[in-house]
């Protein structure tokens, strides 16, 4: 089965649905940030995704008439540069929103009702966020200057979380569970987290880590060293890098296809495709 793509800009969400591209919603502020759920495939009903731009979250849902409901979460001035959004549903029905700020603001919504949030210690700007799904109570946190924290949904606190020395800007999370994650960032940083503790990975790069995805037993990271395109394959063991083609530019963004092993990468007007 096909699965839909995305592309987001500064003016447009577009979709590749099998058919070819089209313009998603009505975006009112410029998109920066996207998540989809996993069901979202040609032909379903369940389809959600979200959109993060400056002083508004978007939610572009079905059913509807043009297959789509768009519509704002309250706006406050804590979303302004926000740079993390992540989403996962409610054992009970519903969706958990969260988005994180510069200023290490980390807002949450359950569907439309906005819930008390929290504040990472230093002010520390936000740059991933993530979580099992359905959500478990707890959210991972990620950002500048080394920053690994957990919300609590429970106790409603940011408790930091990093029992390492790294303060490195950490850009990534990405996880098959919550005691499979990982995290990367500046100078070719990659962490792993085993459900007691984070631990430091080897390395074949020095370069700034942006992005990170899994699926089909791999984990890939992608981005940019010296205005160049980098991209790192874990198999299991180890890290390697990802030949690219010549003249390839800085990499922002990746994506696994758990269920054919395709692996979509993107940035700066690339796209690339790499089948297993």
């Amino acid at each position: 089965m096909a699965v839909a793509s995305w592309v987001i800009d500064s003016s447009y969400v577009l979709q590749l649905d099998g058919s070819g591209w089209r313009q998603v919603g009505t975006q009112s502020t410029s998109p920066r940030h996207m998540w989809v759920n996993t069901a979202w495939r040609p032909g379903s009903t369940n389809k959600f995704a979200l959109t993060l731009g400056i002083n508004k979250v978007q939610a572009l849902s079905t059913p509807s008439s043009n297959g789509f409901l768009s519509y704002a979460y309250t706006a406050t001035s804590y979303l302004f540069a926000s740079s993390a959004l992540w989403a996962a549903r409610a054992s009970a029905g519903g969706l958990h929103i969260f988005v994180g700020n510069h200023v290490g603001t980390m807002l949450h919504w359950l569907d439309t009702a906005p819930r008390a949030g929290c504040k990472v210690y230093g002010f520390r700007r936000i740059r991933a966020l993530w979580s099992v799904d359905p959500f478990d109570g707890s959210l991972v946190i990620a950002g500048d200057d080394g920053l690994i924290a957990r919300y609590s949904d429970k106790t409603q606190t940011c408790i930091d979380d990093n029992n390492l020395a790294t303060k490195t800007h950490l850009r990534a999370l990405w996880g098959s569970a919550a005691d499979a994650l990982f995290a990367v960032g500046d100078a070719g940083t990659i962490l792993n987290y085993d459900g007691k503790a984070w631990r430091a990975m080897t390395s074949p790069v020095s370069a700034e880590l942006r992005a990170l995805s899994g699926g089909a037993g791999k984990v890939y990271a992608v981005g940019d060293h010296g205005g160049a395109g980098v991209m790192l394959r874990f198999d299991g063991s180890s890290w390697g890098t990802v030949a690219l083609p010549p003249g390839t530019k800085s990499l922002d963004a990746v994506w696994v296809n758990d269920a054919s092993g395709e692996v979509y990468v993107g940035g700066q007007g690339t796209a690339l495709l790499l089948r297993p």
